[in-house]
């Protein structure tokens, strides 16, 4: 089909007062030309852009001068680029369309602004078309909201007074070594993502994604940590192996107070960001900082009942993956809210029971742990304890919690 043809029916369609329009085809060239009827409907109330026969296939769209779709509700945009011109939903916004959800999936954008009375849901998926991609939302009445990207992803949210639910599924790059991977994690990610934190302060449902764990351990609590540290060996006159001398331990104490010292300024008024948040859903992986990171969400979220923890099968090399046995057990906070707790994908690891040990330790108020088997999400095998018996025996805060373990 030519794209005179494909234009044709577009126009067709238009002309028929339709509605509710969804669009998914290959055009013949790189470079596709929407019509001018497309983008100036009185009628159309939902719209659904997909060129290209899958998600790798990404067509560059070329758009008339002006957007007026005044009825729009319902914006769904899949592997559109429009990276090299004026950005499409500044012209949109600029219409003034009753717009309450949009979908962005696989379309690059040089940068998106996203300013909107009416809308409710906004999901964005892997968008960023360079490093340093700015993210600006405001949309005071906006309900649900979903980021998956890179977290090079410079994310600026305000006026999100009745955001209830938020989704960060934001990833790394990884480099191969061997059996694993390393995550590669560029200065100023760390920033990015505690920024995009800062702006979700009213919400009650809270996902997060693995690397973005991590990732709040190195920028929060690990200069701190290892400040501690290198404190305690000045304090006792001892140093180990990375040290040649007292000397060393003293100017990497100085190192980590100035880390410290540069934290992101959102932090500064941390205390209780969350104080709405009443769920909170996690993927991590079994390493101390993936738990620090966990206890730093709950000790800041005073009011959470729920916590649902997903192991994360990805074999990942870092500083502090916890072996068996290896998870922070001295972490000193008290969960007084916190009612139901599912753990995923279990394998039996003693790093597994360590966070459930740390939990039902913790959590005054506990009622139902369910703990969740499967052979899905796999790991290499490592050493496997006795579900059933080890979680059954172990210390419990409260008195009336139910321990199931189901497949």
């Amino acid at each position: 089909m030519t794209t005179a043809i494909q234009v044709t029916w577009i126009c067709v369609v238009v002309c028929r007062n339709v509605q509710e329009l969804n669009l998914q085809f290959c055009p013949v060239s790189e470079v596709f030309v929407f019509p001018d009827c497309l983008f100036a409907s009185k009628l159309l109330t939902s719209l659904n852009l997909f060129l290209g026969l899958d998600d790798s296939c990404q067509m560059t769209a070329t758009l008339p001068n002006h957007i007026s779709l005044p009825v729009l509700r319902t914006l769904h945009l899949k592997t559109l680029n429009f990276s090299s011109s004026v950005n499409f939903l500044d012209k949109l916004f600029l219409g003034r369309p009753a717009l309450e959800t949009l979908i962005l999936v696989g379309s690059q954008f040089k940068s998106l602004n996203i300013s909107s009375l009416q809308l409710k849901n906004l999901e964005i998926e892997m968008c960023s078309a360079t490093e340093g991609f700015l993210l600006v939302v405001s949309a005071p009445n906006l309900i649900k909201f979903l980021l998956c990207d890179f977290m090079f992803t410079d994310c600026s949210l305000g006026n999100l007074f009745a955001l209830e639910i938020a989704k960060l599924q934001m990833d790394v790059t990884y480099r191969s070594n061997q059996s694993c991977l390393i995550p590669q994690i560029v200065d100023g990610d760390g920033y990015h993502m505690i920024k995009c934190l800062n702006g979700l302060y009213n919400i009650n449902s809270l996902t997060v994604s693995a690397p973005f764990l991590q990732l709040m351990f190195e920028v929060v609590e690990l200069p701190t940590l290892y400040r501690t540290l290198a404190k305690r060996r000045i304090d006792t006159g001892e140093y180990c192996d990375n040290f040649h001398n007292l000397e060393d331990v003293k100017i990497y104490y100085c190192i980590c107070d100035m880390a410290i010292s540069e934290l992101p300024t959102e932090l500064e008024n941390w205390p209780t960001p969350f104080s709405k948040l009443r769920y909170l859903h996690v993927e991590t992986w079994l390493s101390r900082g993936s738990f620090r990171a966990i206890a730093f969400l709950l000790l800041n979220s005073p009011n959470i009942e729920g916590l649902d923890l997903d192991v994360d099968p990805t074999e990942v090399s870092s500083s502090n993956l916890a072996e068996d046995g290896g998870v922070e057990c001295s972490l000193k906070f008290k969960l007084y809210h916190l009612k139901l707790v599912e753990f995923h994908y279990v394998t039996g690891s003693a790093a597994e029971l360590q966070y459930l040990n740390i939990l039902s330790e913790k959590a005054v108020t506990l009622k139902k742990v369910s703990i969740f088997t499967s052979k899905v999400r796999t790991r290499p095998k490592r050493r496997e304890l006795d579900i059933p018996k080890e979680v059954l025996s172990l210390p419990r805060a409260s008195s009336d919690v139910t321990i199931h373990l189901c497949k």
